[in-house]
């Protein structure tokens, strides 16, 4: 007889990694007319097994080689996850070092270009002038100028303020220097 026995739904849901293509569609199929084709698909002999109503029933042993069929698929999807994975990290290593290929290779090309020209007379002019260009402390120069700049303004404001006190001074001198004169005139005639 058939002593080993399982529900379809207790079947399907164990051995459906076996034939994984059958249920690809998507599509609904009843839980005998699915065992039928899983057990069809990994080419098991019909008179290995009988299908019920609710169950199907397996002769002596019949387990054994469905469940070797079964683990032999696990090991194979896990074998394709970890080579995935795998095939991920090194991609990732990969294009790290490539990255860094490019930076080593961009450096050598400037170190072989500045090898080429530091005897040129035009670079050593460069040099020369560099350090008195002043473009990367632009920033600094104008903050400088700007403090310059209001000392300057507050020391020109001052002098005006004592140019105007010195006018003001020198025209009340002026006046009373006139005033002194006329008095002096009337005072002689």
């Amino acid at each position: 007889g058939f002593p080993n026995r399982n529900f379809y739904g207790d079947f399907l849901q164990r051995y459906s990694v076996c034939a994984a293509s059958v249920f690809a569609s998507g599509e609904f199929m009843e839980g005998k007319e699915a065992t039928k084709r899983i057990l069809e698909t990994i080419n098991l002999d019909t008179k290995r097994y009988a299908l019920g109503l609710n169950k199907v029933f397996f002769k002596a042993g019949t387990l054994a080689i469905l469940e070797e069929i079964r683990d032999e698929k696990v090991t194979e999807i896990f074998t394709m996850m970890q080579s995935r994975a795998r095939q991920m990290l090194q991609r990732k290593i990969f294009l790290k070092l490539f990255g860094a290929k490019a930076a080593v290779r961009i450096l050598q090309n400037n170190i072989r270009a500045w090898f080429r020209l530091r005897h040129d007379w035009w670079i050593k002019m460069y040099q020369a002038i560099k350090p008195k260009l002043t473009g990367g402390m632009a920033e600094e120069l104008l903050k400088e100028t700007k403090v310059k700049l209001g000392k300057m303004e507050k020391h020109h404001d001052e002098i005006t303020k004592k140019r105007i006190e010195l006018e003001s001074k020198l025209n009340d001198m002026m006046s009373l220097k006139k005033d002194i004169q006329n008095a002096l005139e009337t005072v002689s005639h």
